[in-house]
């Protein structure tokens, strides 16, 4: 008798894109996400804006009042303020999608200044929910860590 084992087919795996396998500063390619809300000491609501590095995974949390347009725009110039100027940026939330698509002052600033600066945005496409695994997994890790260390006390 002979019998005939198939043997599975081996994984093809690409390569990693080019700009997360060259060798460059921390914060160079950067992913952006919301986490939250938190309820604060008046019973308002606050969010956190995760900021990672995409080579490193090192994080930036910046903490943000609301959801509008200049609290992320405020929230966007501490981080540079802080880590430095960096090209590419790729935004998580359909919040900060919806902020680039508004055609108020804020949301032209935004752009504005993106455009002055050289940054590039690049946007997951809302149909791909897995292209922003990195900073999602991150968020998770967050939150894991804020409730472990506050617990449900209050901002």
């Amino acid at each position: 008798m002979r019998f005939w084992v198939p043997k599975p087919p081996a994984k093809v795996r690409k390569n990693l894109p080019r700009d997360r396998s060259v060798i460059c500063k921390a914060f160079q390619h950067v992913g952006c996400d919301y986490i939250g809300p938190f309820t604060t000491d008046n019973n308002e609501k606050a969010y956190i804006a995760l900021y990672t590095c995409l080579i490193t995974r090192a994080i930036h949390l910046e903490l943000v009042d609301s959801l509008s347009a200049s609290a992320f725009l405020d929230s966007f110039l501490r981080f540079i303020s802080a880590v430095g100027l960096r090209y590419q940026f790729c935004p998580g939330a359909k919040v900060i999608d919806h902020l680039f698509q508004n055609t108020t002052e804020t949301g032209h600033s935004v752009m504005s200044y993106s455009a002055t600066k050289n940054i590039k945005w690049i946007f997951n496409p809302p149909a791909a929910p897995w292209m922003g695994g990195v900073w999602e997994r991150l968020v998770g890790t967050v939150k894991k860590c804020i409730s472990k260390t506050i617990g449900r006390k209050k901002l």
